[in-house]
């Protein structure tokens, strides 16, 4: 991403993250030349400090579940129970059954990538935003919740909260428009 943006002189970029994303647009962000980001819009997303990889930052249990559901070919799949009850709560069991056929597996290896930063995310010179889905669960309440645990990290940010699980795109992609529409405005 970051060579396709500067081969093509991209500029004035406004960069969405979600879930895993956050981590794909912090380190973007950190590598591209100061002025071509001008905001990240992180969605029920991981905010990474230098050194800290997806599993670094869940509970202990979610490294060990991706390690004992990974796939021969290091994919690492998604449970239709687990999508359902945890990722699409706010779903109907049609729309979570559509929307999980429709689904990837993820390599796992994306899961313990560690960050490379050469500051914090609040340190970015671009405008930061956090869109929080009110019903999202997937991360854990006890352990802060994406917000504030992730959009703490942030600094200085712009918050939009809405109704909606982690998969919101899939039962409300309406609303979820709108709310990245606030969060992405000057």
């Amino acid at each position: 991403m970051t060579t396709y943006i500067t081969e093509e002189g991209i500029t004035d970029v406004i960069l969405l993250g979600h879930s895993w994303g956050g981590i794909v647009i912090t380190m973007a962000a950190d590598r591209l030349p100061e002025g071509t980001i001008r905001r990240l819009i992180y969605w029920s997303a991981y905010v990474p400090s230098d050194g800290e990889s997806l599993v670094d930052m869940t509970p202990a249990a979610f490294g060990d579940m991706f390690n004992a559901l990974c796939e021969p070919d290091g994919g690492e799949p998604m449970l239709l129970e687990v999508f359902r009850d945890d990722l699409s709560n706010d779903a109907d069991i049609d729309t979570a059954r559509r929307a999980h056929s429709m689904l990837t597996t993820q390599p796992i290896k994306t899961m313990f990538d560690k960050a490379h930063l050469s500051r914090s995310v609040a340190e970015l010179p671009v405008g930061k935003s956090f869109v929080h889905c009110q019903e999202d669960t997937i991360y854990p309440a006890s352990e802060g919740g994406w917000h504030p645990k992730f959009s703490e990290r942030l600094g200085v940010f712009r918050f939009v909260s809405m109704p909606g699980s982690h998969e919101v795109c899939f039962s409300d992609p309406a609303g979820l428009a709108r709310s990245i529409i606030r969060a992405g405005r000057d």
